[in-house]
């Protein structure tokens, strides 16, 4: 379903970095798990620092950030993830170097991607509830900022983002997320000692 925009995204992002005469590796890295599933998560570029550099995998569990959200509870079996910048890439360097013409295939790639699912859930929404939650849920269940420099800002946002996207997922009973986990278990950026039982 999202095969076409990937060939598309891959294409074009060796075209703009071919512009200026750079041949740069094929290392692209694909979405994870089913793109019909009622949870989505989108984070910002995690899966540089993996096992193995070459695998395509974005739900890489070899990655600290994503290893995060398998320890707090999310699984792979219940999630659509895709990666912000599906190249592996240090995030410092997307930052530092992805000039806007680099960015726009995988900016519009994500477009894609996230038009497909709002289609697919607004559609099974409509089966479920009423049109008027269809158009409130339409993108239910994406969470961001799992990156450690954010814990002691972002960690109880974090949580309740999770908890919530599994909520209007209809995932609750099937994803058992730990309460509190990245506000309790993280200070600045740090994984912090469990507290009692």
């Amino acid at each position: 379903m999202w095969d076409f925009a990937f060939e598309e995204l891959v294409k074009q992002d060796t075209m703009v970095w071919k512009s200026p005469g750079v041949d740069r590796p094929p290392h692209f890295v694909q979405p994870s798990g089913s793109i019909k599933s009622p949870l989505a998560v989108h984070p910002f570029n995690p899966t540089f620092f993996v096992a193995e550099s070459h695998s395509t995998l974005t739900d890489d569990a070899t990655n600290q950030t994503i290893r995060l959200l398998y320890e707090c509870g999310l699984s792979a079996d219940h999630y659509f993830m895709f990666d912000e910048i599906c190249r592996r890439e240090r995030t410092d360097d997307c930052l530092l170097f992805y000039t806007e013409d680099l960015r726009r295939p995988h900016r519009d790639f994500i477009h894609k991607l996230r038009e497909i699912c709002r289609r697919l859930w607004k559609s099974a929404l409509a089966k479920k509830f009423s049109k008027r939650c269809a158009k409130l849920l339409v993108w239910p269940g994406c969470f961001d900022k799992t990156s450690s420099e954010f814990f002691d800002t972002y960690g109880r946002p974090q949580d309740l983002a999770i908890s919530m996207a599994t909520k209007l997922a209809g995932l609750q009973h099937q994803i058992k997320i730990k309460p509190s986990f990245f506000e309790s278990h993280f200070v600045r950026g740090k994984k912090m000692l469990h507290r009692g039982g």
